[in-house]
């Protein structure tokens, strides 16, 4: 994030192609975190993907695109809801996967995470930030069984 003298102030900013974000309210500064170009990897190395992530609808969400080493590819939109006071993700890929995502940021750990359900599986995704460069992830799918899938995975940025 860069600050930029208006009037005299210096207001955090993030500059995008065609436009400027100031005065960005607490929760918009949280998910900048997300801009940027970044590249992905799950833990056990099986799939990678690029990641273009950026500002939509003058920051009041992000749209994240991936495309995955096999073709697939995601879209992922996150923003703030001011009526619940919570944070979404909007989760939909090239396989027909949807979901529809809450959640709250922890400031403390540098941690989002995000909860809700597919049909009758329940589902977790966090992202803690290491650093501005390193984002660890995990997936939880518990299934209406109690079985569970966990995926793990980092994604490291490459541009602001």
């Amino acid at each position: 994030m860069i600050r930029m003298l208006v009037g005299g102030l210096l207001i955090p900013c993030i500059l995008q192609v065609n436009y400027v974000l100031a005065d960005l309210t607490p929760e918009q500064e949280v998910l900048g975190r997300y801009v940027g170009e970044w590249d992905g990897v799950d833990q056990g190395e099986k799939f990678t993907f690029d990641s273009h992530t950026t500002w939509k609808l003058n920051g009041q969400i992000i749209e994240q695109k991936q495309v995955f080493q096999d073709g697939e590819e995601s879209l992922i939109l996150r923003g703030y809801d001011k009526q619940s006071k919570k944070y979404f993700l909007s989760l939909h890929d090239s396989r027909g996967i949807h979901l529809m995502l809450t959640g709250a940021w922890n400031e403390a750990t540098k941690t989002f995470t995000y909860t809700g359900h597919s049909g009758e599986m329940a589902v977790t995704v966090k992202s803690t930030f290491r650093n501005d460069f390193t984002e660890d992830w995990t997936i939880t799918l518990v299934l209406v069984g109690g079985a569970v899938t966990e995926l793990r995975g980092t994604n490291t940025r490459v541009t602001k």
